[in-house]
């Protein structure tokens, strides 16, 4: 028989576990509403003839929720805004207000939580947003066993895409500004730029080094630097006019040879 007594006890071990993270991410979730990081919502409703109109939520004026848009997506222009919900909409074709409503909420809480700056930033997290929808839509085509091969390469390329997307929007951030770090640079040494060799402790000739493992690139550009010449232009060496070149003496010439045995 299955022991019910240690069940039982464990149950009211994980409620009280279960409620204490609800009431820690209540506090944090509140905190961020407070610091100003609630999304900006809406309401979308279809109107006949294929149109679609945004509608404000429960409390909120058509005004603020114009200037909420504006500020999620850095800009001042109406027509920016009706754009990208457009753009939007269209991308992700939902067959019912519901689910429009859900979709284009989801993208604004993108776009509010990048905070982008212009609307060139705009763009581009709104593109970031279609690209992650199609390679979601490309996955779940893979897992309903839908040709995996072809849909696999689209998705790859997709996140690769997206991946590209994430780099673009952080290079335009710093405005083309670069950042150089020098790591783990020991006292007395060199930052090198190019290829190092470590020998890992070991100096020229299996000599021990005393650097501590340290790259020894420094002593290596340090040996290809010619050495000081008395004559740094490169003139032939005299030879004595007065001397004669001689044929060198065969050293076996002179000597007796052998007697045969």
């Amino acid at each position: 028989m299955p022991r019910k007594k240690a069940a039982t006890k464990a149950e009211p071990e994980l409620a009280r576990g279960t409620k204490i993270a609800n009431l820690r991410a209540s506090g944090r979730l509140i905190d961020k509403v407070e610091k100003g990081g609630e999304r900006v919502m809406l309401n979308v409703r279809s109107t006949g003839n294929n149109q679609t109109t945004r509608e404000p939520l429960e409390g909120m004026t058509d005004q603020q929720l114009t200037m909420r848009l504006a500020d999620a997506m850095g800009t001042t222009s109406p027509e920016f805004i009706d754009a990208t919900l457009v753009n939007l909409l269209t991308v992700f074709d939902a067959p019912t207000d519901r689910r429009a409503t859900r979709e284009i909420n989801a993208a604004l809480a993108v776009l509010d939580g990048m905070k982008p700056e212009n609307e060139v930033e705009a763009m581009l997290v709104t593109q970031m947003v279609a690209t992650n929808d199609a390679a979601m839509k490309c996955l779940a085509a893979i897992s309903k066993g839908l040709h995996p091969e072809m849909w696999g390469n689209m998705s790859v390329k997709l996140l690769r895409t997206f991946t590209g997307q994430a780099e673009a929007l952080a290079k335009l951030r710093r405005k083309g500004e670069q950042t150089v770090r020098v790591v783990h640079v020991h006292p007395g040494g060199q930052a090198v730029v190019g290829d190092v060799h470590n020998h890992s402790g070991q100096g020229r000739r299996g000599q021990h080094s005393e650097n501590g493992g340290q790259s020894d690139a420094a002593d290596n550009a340090n040996e290809r630097e010619a050495l000081p010449s008395p004559n740094p232009i490169g003139e032939a060496v005299p030879i004595p006019s007065s001397g004669r070149q001689e044929a060198v003496p065969n050293a076996r010439r002179d000597q007796p040879r052998r007697p045969d045995r």
